[in-house]
């Protein structure tokens, strides 16, 4: 039995890379991180008789020990019932969220795409810079911070507009239709009210001048890529996620050999199975890094241009199931 760990509002995704495990031959469950404790359940014990975890879920019971192998598309928060008195809510959802981790540690121990403190450590935007730095991948001057002083003398000394992008990673749909905090251009009136970011640090970069965006997903070595140029709408220039339906289409994407091999070397570095990077082919033809999500989205590459990527994790996570 495969555990495909997400939350109830997946979809495609999902299903695509089930379908593909069952053409392997594997048995697998879906699981919704964020039904805890409502519409599954667990029990772990621990003493005499061993460890024994198990999964009540669907009229089915899945030990632990029948568990081959995970992907963990996403993990949410657990969800409590809005019958609960209020005053013992945040108990609940701590304790409940204390026992999933417990779950999720002792499933490292079988297969996994990805385990829980590589992807962490992976959505370090910082780490991830400094890594594809390390391998000779061109990434935009960045500034991390919360000090307005600071930002004002980047501001002054860049010889580009520049950027505003949270830090950490959030949750939405690649059509865009969930709320989204979108990388924008940092105006002079954001600059007059730099004194707010002191209770929210951000990312800014140099602005670049882009042909065009590319989605990489890389799967244990293999890359699917798709293009997408946003440059000629009015909204979608410095975030293609802006534009308006119709504007912008996915093609197919390419990168040099020499590139990929340091991608490689990048993800092998955050030992990363799977990772979904954006990368900027800017107008003077360098490849700009921006970031990798290890749980970023793929399913509109696959739709759209029918590339096999549910296939291909499906196969990267038998492969470490049987060798």
């Amino acid at each position: 039995m495969i555990l495909l760990i997400t939350h109830s509002e997946d979809f495609y995704n999902i299903d695509l890379v089930k379908g593909a495990l069952t053409k392997l031959g594997y048995d697998s469950m879906r699981i919704n991180s964020d039904d805890f404790p409502m519409k599954w359940s667990l029990s772990e014990s621990l003493g005499l008789n061993g460890k024994v975890i198990t999964i009540f879920i669907a009229d089915q019971k899945i030990s632990l020990s029948d568990v081959q192998g995970v992907w963990l598309r996403k993990y949410w928060s657990p969800k409590i019932s809005d019958e609960i008195d209020e005053q013992y809510k945040d108990g609940c959802f701590r304790e409940s969220k204390a026992v999933m981790d417990i779950l999720i540690n002792q499933l490292q121990n079988v297969p996994m795409i990805d385990p829980i403190e590589r992807i962490i450590n992976g959505e370090n935007k910082f780490l991830q810079l400094e890594l594809a730095q390390k391998h000779d991948i061109d990434i935009p001057n960045t500034l991390i911070t919360n000090n307005p002083e600071e930002l004002k003398e980047f501001y002054n000394n860049s010889s580009t507009e520049l950027v505003a992008k949270m830090l950490t990673p959030l949750t939405v749909s690649m059509d865009g239709s969930s709320a989204f905090v979108f990388t924008s251009k940092l105006t002079e009136e954001m600059l007059n009210d730099a004194d707010l970011l002191r209770d929210c640090p951000m990312v800014f970069q140099e602005l670049i001048e882009k042909e065009y965006e590319l989605r990489v997903i890389y799967v244990s070595g293999n890359f699917y890529l798709g293009k997408i140029d946003a440059s000629k709408t009015a909204a979608g220039k410095v975030d293609w996620r802006q534009s308006k339906p119709g504007e912008v289409q996915w093609e197919n994407g390419e990168l040099p050999g020499e590139l990929k091999d340091k991608i490689c070397n990048l993800m092998n570095d955050l030992g990363l199975v799977y990772g979904a990077l954006d990368i900027i082919k800017a107008k003077d033809g360098r490849y700009v890094f921006l970031e990798v999500n290890p749980c970023g989205e793929w399913g509109m590459l696959q739709k759209e241009l029918d590339l096999p990527i549910a296939e291909a994790i499906a196969k990267a996570l038998v492969m470490r199931i049987e060798n």
